[in-house]
């Protein structure tokens, strides 16, 4: 999940929603391909 939302019950609400993993914005691009390749791996 790509959010603007920050704090520790937004992160928990993204859980439920299914989110696997939550990225806030604003983001680097080493930190979104970080994300990718946890997943690709």
């Amino acid at each position: 999940m790509v959010t603007g939302n920050s704090g520790s019950i937004d992160r928990a609400k993204a859980r439920v929603a299914g989110a696997t993993d939550y990225l806030t914005k604003p983001f680097t691009p080493v930190e979104l391909v970080k994300i990718v390749f946890r997943y690709l791996n």
